[in-house]
């Protein structure tokens, strides 16, 4: 099956490849089917790619390559339209906000994308106000005072 995507030109994806959101994501509740792209030279970074809408294409990465101690409790209720069985058979990635200025780009730890692998279902599950939504992965370095002596 091809794709025509405004960002990446026409793609092939796979059927089986294609991850069902049953509730859409919040702001694109029209769109319910996505697929993941992963481009090695973008690595970290991955793409959510709209399939009912080819004009989304969503920037996300996987938590731990950026905050090795991101690792929310997730509410049974916002999990349940994924049906996992096994809590290792969910892929749990954040959304990004990309700028050229590398110091503005953020991440929303409040709301992670959790694909069950297996089931290729997804959802956007809110865990609530105790993670940030805009939260900077690269956060400007202070510059250093000049210490007379």
């Amino acid at each position: 099956m091809k794709l025509s995507t405004p960002h990446f030109g026409t793609i092939p994806i796979e059927k089986n490849g294609i991850i069902t959101f049953p509730k859409g994501i919040p702001g694109f509740e029209d769109c319910h089917r996505f697929v993941l792209l992963q481009r090695p030279h973008e690595a970290p970074l991955a793409w959510l790619q709209g399939v009912d809408m080819p004009q989304l294409a969503l920037a996300v990465a996987q938590p731990t390559r950026f905050l090795t101690s991101y690792n929310p409790h997730f509410p049974p209720e916002e999990l349940a339209p994924l049906d996992l069985e096994v809590k290792d058979a969910a892929l749990i990635y954040i959304i990004l906000v990309l700028s050229p200025e590398l110091e503005k780009i953020t991440a929303n730890l409040q709301a992670p994308i959790v694909i069950n692998r297996e089931k290729k279902l997804g959802v956007q599950a809110f865990l609530g106000d105790q993670w940030p939504r805009k939260y900077h992965l690269f956060p400007p370095m202070g510059r250093k005072k000049a210490v007379n002596k």
